[in-house]
């Protein structure tokens, strides 16, 4: 007999990649309709990585001194994935920037000169094994600018890392409520 085993629900645990959704907006805010605009990226590799963090000041009073209240000062949501399909369009929404043509023969991707970044919609979604589908969407992201690529004998792996920005409104132009302006995440069936 096992001992400190703690009561647990096996269909709340999950494991294994995602599909990684995107499209670039393209006026602030932003209306993204999301059957029709965001766009799978294509293969990805395990290994997706979701990071929220919150930094803290704390107040101290007294002598010696205790902490008497925490607030928060900045709140951050980033999501990491890494692609393995060879896409222009999707490299310059990796980077943020970049002028893309798919039509002529070669297709091209320039890059170099752009101060700004470009803002997307994104949203990842992992089936979980009892056929719920768990959602992380980001209403508007930055990336994180940064790209590096080994050419070698392993699949080419491309990064793509998003910084949520605070927005007042969902891809469908309504209001959100100030204590969910970065992101949401959501569990459906």
């Amino acid at each position: 007999m096992a001992y400190n085993v703690p009561a647990y629900d096996v269909n709340k645990m999950s494991f294994g990649p995602g599909v990684l959704y995107l499209c670039a907006i393209t006026s602030t805010p932003g209306v993204v309709t999301e059957a029709t605009d965001l766009v799978d990226i294509g293969g990805v590799n395990s290994g997706g990585t979701l990071n929220l963090t919150r930094s803290a000041l704390e107040v101290n009073q007294g002598s010696p001194a205790a902490r008497v209240a925490t607030f928060v000062t900045q709140e951050t949501a980033q999501l990491s994935v890494t692609g393995i399909e060879w896409d222009l369009g999707n490299l310059a929404l990796a980077l943020g920037a970049g002028v893309v043509d798919e039509i002529s023969d070669p297709q091209t991707f320039g890059f170099g000169g752009s101060m700004n970044i470009t803002n997307v919609a994104v949203k990842f979604v992992h089936e979980m094994h009892t056929g719920q589908t768990l959602s992380i969407r980001f209403w508007s992201a930055e990336s994180d600018g940064n790209m590096s690529v080994t050419f070698g004998d392993q699949i080419h792996e491309i990064p793509y890392t998003f910084n949520a920005l605070e927005t007042s409104t969902g891809w469908d132009s309504t209001a959100l409520a100030a204590t969910e302006r970065l992101c949401q995440i959501s569990i459906d069936g």
